[in-house]
């Protein structure tokens, strides 16, 4: 009885364990099976030696001498028999081993096999997950969806994908913290860089949902929104990087799908936002910067975060104008300077010209003379741009006007130092000229978004009672 409990239960541990465990435990399983199978015939052997013992100490007693006398070759026989059985008994015993062992070491080799799969194709999705790269839709993009769904119920892939993740994410953020706080340390390497939008953005579209990943993100999210309080840097250095982040997370949960989205006011709320910039503004005010108030001005007011600066529009025109800065008009037909002239360049008191782009096929003698001819830019492509024209009340100059004609920027405010400040009804737009731009390195023109309504109902009044408006079209002018 003990040996069929043995065999039984080797067979069902093996059963059990060839799943979950890797060759070299299952080779244990099938060695173990062995030992309990050579222990099951030692006791057995030993449980007929006991038999045989008692059976001579009884055979001794005179009293039943005769009755062995008798039956002597009774005894004998069944002796024979018994020895015969114990002969089967061994054979089954060593047939039903050679079979277990047999059976677990092809079903352990087969196993083998399969877990190897699992974790060449889990390893090629996990790396296709937290690679930077663009999905394409080709081939490669399509064996990985096709590896995936191979692998997405395996507990190795499941295991392996947000070990991966976590610890990407817990390096990057060290990583980010040493930057922005300006803490001792060295920074951290891991095996994957940490781009939580590519990552999403595949998670998403493989439609795989894992609340341990999910976690993992909405944790780092929240820790960064907690980074954003402690930088170290100038008010504008700090805007430039929240903004950054907001974005950031603002493109993560586009690409994210339903589940993976992440509560923004939950890792930076607007109020937050709010708050700082009013601090910001205030201490560009009391530094009597302009440059950097236009700035700080500008991501305030276009902030990813939504929120409302603290300065009205009439008090923002009022720190960045100055009493001497004249008027002037990108609106035909009321006394531009440019008005008389019949040419769709013409804005009152600009004209502008974008510069136009021609290709030539040969190296002919019109390309050669261009290659050599005063304004003009050309490349390997012969193709040839001339520049803008710009120019200012007669006066040409190197200012960029692309984002302000044919919108509804009418009014502008001209300041000595060649910076103009144009006004629409909803924005502002603070230009520098191309030279000014060169000197300080910068973009050409910062946005100030806002209610700057009576701004330019100002403007237009004074620029038509002005000497260079006409108060006589008044009346035909939005």
């Amino acid at each position: 009885m003990p040996l069929v409990l043995a065999i039984a239960l080797g067979i069902i541990l093996a059963f059990i364990a060839l799943p979950f465990l890797g060759p070299i435990l299952m080779i244990a399983i099938a060695i173990g099976v062995i030992i309990l199978l050579f222990y099951s015939v030692v006791t057995s052997g030993v449980m007929l030696g006991a038999i045989f013992k008692g059976a001579s100490d009884i055979a001794k007693n005179p009293e039943v001498q005769k009755k062995v006398a008798k039956t002597k070759n009774a005894a004998k026989d069944i002796a024979e028999k018994a020895a015969e059985n114990t002969k089967v008994r061994k054979a089954f015993i060593a047939v039903v081993a050679v079979f277990v062992v047999g059976f677990v070491g092809i079903t352990g080799f087969r196993e083998y096999h399969s877990y190897a799969d699992v974790k060449e194709n889990a390893e090629c999705v996990i790396d296709w997950i937290m690679q930077e790269s663009e999905w394409t839709g080709d081939a490669a993009d399509e064996k990985n969806k096709e590896k995936f769904a191979a692998v997405k119920n395996e507990s190795y892939f499941k295991s392996h994908l947000h070990t991966a993740i976590e610890e990407a994410a817990e390096v990057s953020f060290y990583n980010e913290t040493l930057m922005l706080t300006g803490a001792d340390g060295e920074k951290r390497e891991s095996e994957y860089s940490f781009s939580p939008t590519e990552i999403v953005e595949r998670l998403n579209l493989l439609e795989y949902e894992n609340e341990a990943i999910k976690t993992t993100l909405s944790d780092y999210w929240k820790q960064y929104g907690d980074l954003m309080h402690q930088m170290t840097g100038t008010p504008l250095e700090r805007a430039q990087r929240l903004e950054s982040f907001i974005e950031t997370l603002k493109k993560a949960n586009e690409a994210a799908g339903d589940f993976y989205q992440i509560d923004r006011e939950e890792v930076y709320s607007t109020a937050d936002a709010e708050a700082f910039y009013t601090d910001a503004i205030d201490f560009y005010i009391k530094a009597e910067d302009k440059d950097s108030l236009v700035k700080i001005l500008h991501y305030a007011t276009n902030s990813a975060t939504g929120g409302k600066v603290s300065l009205d529009s009439k008090k923002i025109i009022s720190l960045l104008t100055n009493e001497k800065d004249e008027i002037a008009t990108l609106q035909k037909g009321i006394g531009g300077y440019y008005d008389k002239e019949d040419s769709v360049y013409a804005y009152g008191d600009f004209y502008y010209k974008q510069g136009e782009e021609k290709q030539y096929s040969e190296m002919t003698d019109t390309w050669t003379s261009l290659l050599t001819g005063e304004k003009v830019e050309g490349n390997s492509s012969k193709t040839m741009r001339t520049p803008d024209v710009t120019a200012f009340r007669g006066k040409e100059i190197d200012l960029d006007l692309s984002n302000v004609v044919d919108q509804e920027f009418h009014f502008a405010y001209c300041q000595p130092d060649g910076q103009f400040i144009f006004v629409s009804k909803k924005e502002i737009l603070v230009v520098s000229s191309d030279q000014m731009n060169q000197e300080k390195g910068e973009d050409s023109a910062y946005s100030v978004k806002g209610d700057f309504y009576r701004v330019y109902a100002e403007m237009k009044e004074a620029y038509l009672k002005g000497p260079e408006g006409k108060e006589a079209k008044t009346e035909d002018q939005a």
